[in-house]
């Protein structure tokens, strides 16, 4: 049996000023949002889509893309 993964928003350790690359958990700290949102605003294209670092099986956003994003 699967256990579903529980993302709890975390306050990202830097600001979006810095260079750097946020997880979903914070993502959804800086914005307020839920999983799902996040995921229905990147379907949508008002949001954009994450990459994948290498070594690592998360997906995460470079900080300078969330700043455009949320027009900070």
């Amino acid at each position: 049996m699967k256990t579903k993964h529980v993302y709890k928003p975390v306050v990202p350790l830097f600001p979006v000023t810095t260079p750097g690359y946020y997880s979903i958990a914070n993502i959804m700290a800086i914005t307020g949002w839920s999983r799902q949102t996040i995921y229905n605003r990147m379907n949508a294209g008002l949001f954009p889509k994450p990459i994948k670092l290498p070594n690592t099986k998360r997906i995460h956003w470079k900080t300078s893309t969330v700043r455009e994003a949320l027009g900070l």
